[in-house]
């Protein structure tokens, strides 16, 4: 199945100045010379160099002027031939010109099975073919330059290096297994070997923790608005959205479910959650739904906790509030309805221990400094990553996770005295979470998911 000739559009769906066509495998340029008037024959076919064609149909009329940029295997992005074409950005002609090409033979690619192939043809590990999803699909600068720095492959070598190490550690063993009698036996080479081990495990142990800061890029950070019932809530969120996201009403218990949206804010991704009102109550329905405000409470990254300026006291509010401080969550108090009080009246809110905003949501006065103090939550998450090289995604930290359990499982062994068939037993289940990494060992169903994700075309 992977050594065809497929095509796709690379350009998205609609029209534009502009349509990028793509074609890889060994028939490329064959059917393309069926196809495109003046096309090079093989002796005269300069790789890389833009050429000028005219695109006919069966009765020969011109459908179109093209340029198109010819490639020769093995330099080229899947390792095949490939061929890019540049028509003029008009769905029907696109489509035409991909019909023209499955009539010679060749077939229209699956998702992500131009990156697919570059990975089976040693073009790329599988860590910099995630990096391409990631780098396409990035809605922030920040989600940018995490893919990017995957891209370049500086990851899959770690791995690789690490890998190699665990690789030297296991011949060691076999060696002293193989051979007892020589002098580099496990039980002379005991020391060097913990301390190899040690080395390996602190590393592979810092690239898993990295994994929540690069969730927090890729997925972006969860913010939950809590609070009482008619405190604004709601219409906070209209406001940072600045569109009626949340149905507002001078009902207590108006919001009964989750309402949630996504923002960009200093560079970062939020995803941000209007819950019910937090109060006893009445009635199955609003039970469920602050049962479920509370759920995307202990969720959140940042808390947003409203309440009313119109309050002369919050005895309840700030114990909650302190609650969710000791969990570790950054609280930012949003002191809501200012329209109605003014803030030097409100003393209390200089007794809470954390970011106070004030604002009134009616009149969207202060959704600027929630903003702001959204920036910084993000800015203080995001210098909390500054201290990792790279962030992995969910499949690189389970298979990182398996990895790090083997060899602790391994120092285990060593320090029990156990037999060296267990030591290399477990350095060989380590290697193989490693290796599964950057795709040196990859089941088949594991490799459909990863490729399945990516756009057609690329």
């Amino acid at each position: 199945m992977w050594n065809d000739t497929i095509i796709a559009r690379s350009t998205p769906d609609g029209i534009g100045a502009i349509g990028i066509i793509r074609i890889t495998g060994s028939d490329t340029h064959h059917i393309a010379r069926r196809i495109i008037s003046s096309y090079p024959d093989s002796d005269r076919l300069v790789p890389r160099k833009l050429y000028m064609g005219q695109l006919k149909n069966s009765r020969q009329e011109l459908l179109d002027e093209i340029t198109f940029i010819p490639y020769i295997a093995p330099r080229s992005y899947t390792g095949e031939d490939i061929l890019e074409i540049f028509c003029h950005g008009n769905n029907i002609l696109i489509n035409c010109i991909i019909s023209f090409f499955i009539d010679q033979g060749a077939r229209l690619a699956l998702p992500g099975e131009f990156t697919r192939r570059s990975f089976m043809n040693g073009k790329m590990d599988l860590t910099q073919a995630e990096s391409v999803a990631e780098l396409i699909s990035a809605e922030t600068e920040q989600q940018l330059k995490t893919a990017a720095a995957m891209l370049s492959g500086a990851f899959g070598e770690k791995i690789h290096a690490l890998r190699q190490n665990l690789i030297l550690l296991i011949s060691w063993v076999e060696a002293s297994i193989d051979f007892p009698e020589e002098d580099d036996a496990v039980s002379v080479r005991r020391p060097e070997l913990l301390q190899k081990l040690e080395d390996v495990t602190a590393q592979v142990r810092m690239l898993k923790d990295s994994y929540q800061e690069g969730k927090l890029i890729r997925e972006g950070m969860t913010v939950t608005i809590a609070g009482d019932t008619n405190v604004g809530k709601s219409s906070l969120m209209n406001a940072l959205f600045e569109e009626e996201k949340s149905i507002v009403t001078p009902i207590h218990g108006t919001t009964r479910d989750i309402v949630e949206g996504s923002l960009r804010i200093g560079g970062m991704k939020m995803v941000i959650r209007d819950t019910a009102g937090l109060r006893a109550p009445e009635g199955l329905i609003e039970e469920e739904g602050i049962r479920r405000a509370r759920k995307s409470i202990d969720q959140a990254d940042v808390v947003l906790y409203v309440v009313s300026a119109e309050r002369e006291e919050i005895p309840t509010e700030r114990e909650f509030l302190a609650s969710l401080q000791k969990q570790g969550k950054f609280c930012v108090a949003v002191v809501n309805k200012t329209d109605i009080r003014p803030v030097e009246h409100i003393r209390w809110a200089k007794e809470l221990n954390c970011t106070v905003c004030f604002t009134s949501a009616l009149n969207h006065s202060g959704i600027e400094e929630v903003k702001n103090a959204l920036k910084q939550a993000a800015y203080k998450e995001i210098d909390k990553s500054h201290q990792y090289e790279f962030t992995v995604n969910q499949r690189q930290f389970l298979s990182l996770s398996c990895g790090l359990d083997a060899l602790e499982r391994t120092k285990k062994a060593l320090e029990d005295n156990l037999s060296e068939e267990f030591v290399v037993e477990h350095l060989k289940e380590a290697s193989a979470s490693l290796a599964e990494i950057i795709g040196e060992v990859s089941a088949e169903h594991i490799l459909d998911t990863i490729f399945e994700q990516f756009c057609i075309g690329k």
